[in-house]
């Protein structure tokens, strides 16, 4: 069973914030461009494996590059992480931009190095700007992060 939230995301004792992020490099809305804006070193790395396979033919889609956030904030009492989920290939437009394929290997992998830890996921991850239906986004949280502590945080103003 998930727990929902009304709050800030960033303001959780979460061990680790996960998100959706497309393939191009680009943190440009929602979630995304606020982890920019909060951790300009997480967007920076983001960027920089994003370039790295520019062009090449290995496929970001279903992975996920998690950085730490400790370096940027001395004062957090233990490691804390963002984890970007590559679910979508682009971004923009009025369409779906979740690849529901990806996005589900890339909860499959955040639930083996979650385990045992606490995880803020923002309500509507994948539906909002990136288009996906939240009917099938929750039920395949809930089916694939079974091994770790799941709290989905609805902003509030």
């Amino acid at each position: 069973m998930l727990k929902i939230i009304d709050g800030d995301i960033f303001e959780s004792n979460a061990d680790i914030i996960a998100h959706q992020v497309n393939c191009q490099g680009v943190m440009g809305g929602g979630i995304a461009l606020q982890v920019k804006r909060k951790y300009p070193n997480v967007f920076k790395e983001y960027n920089k494996y994003c370039n790295r396979y520019k062009g090449v033919s290995f496929n970001l889609l279903g992975n996920i590059y998690t950085v730490g956030i400790q370096s940027q904030y001395p004062d957090l009492p233990r490691r804390r992480y963002i984890c970007n989920l590559f679910g979508q290939d682009e971004f923009g437009g009025n369409r779906c931009h979740t690849d529901y394929d990806a996005l589900r290997l890339c909860l499959k992998k955040l639930n083996i190095i979650a385990i045992g830890n606490t995880v803020a996921i923002p309500y509507m991850m994948s539906c909002a700007l990136a288009g996906g239906d939240w009917d099938i986004v929750s039920k395949m949280i809930e089916e694939t992060l079974t091994d770790c502590d799941i709290t989905l945080y609805r902003y509030s103003v």
